[in-house]
């Protein structure tokens, strides 16, 4: 089981090396994002705390590097982090810790040129969807993506429960 580091051994920074995490990072993409391997360099971090917005918390962020950034983290063109105080607090196992790492690196986004002389662009991408869990109640998949969205819920696997 993955260890999520506790706030003493970021010894005061907000940030923390993680090897753990890398592991985790390059595992995933060599699973589910074959592109990505070995062209896109990547530097994964834990972060002490992670925030909120909107009352939600914000468990992790994929950072598109550039500039003074960069060159310190050694040509790196992005930044993954987790927050430790939010996945330790949820009690997050290894599955949803790769699920978030997933979650991050989704966020990437690669752009082949139409002029076959350029380079391969990197991007940062949003979500598919916001919604509002109210907003569906009261109005279905009212919009294109959440017909996608219903389609891949509708899809998706039961627990199943054994009762003795």
């Amino acid at each position: 089981m993955m260890r999520i580091p506790v706030e003493e051994e970021f010894g005061g920074s907000d940030f923390l090396d993680a090897d753990s995490l890398k592991k985790l990072g390059e595992q995933v993409i060599r699973e589910k994002f074959p592109d990505y391997d070995g062209e896109v360099l990547i530097d994964y971090r834990w972060k002490r705390r992670g925030s909120t917005t909107g009352g939600n918390a914000i468990l992790g962020k994929c950072v598109r590097l550039t500039g003074l950034a960069r060159h310190l983290s050694l040509g790196a063109h992005y930044c993954v982090w987790l927050a430790a105080d939010h996945c330790k607090a949820y009690q997050f196992n290894d599955e949803q810790l790769e699920a978030l790492m997933f979650h991050e690196l989704c966020h990437i986004e690669r752009e082949e040129p139409e002029d076959e002389d350029k380079p391969v662009v990197w991007r940062t991408r949003g979500h598919d969807n916001e919604v509002f869990r109210a907003e569906l109640r009261e109005y279905g998949a009212w919009r294109p993506s959440l017909e996608q969205l219903v389609t891949v819920i509708r899809q998706l696997p039961l627990p199943m429960e054994v009762v003795a």
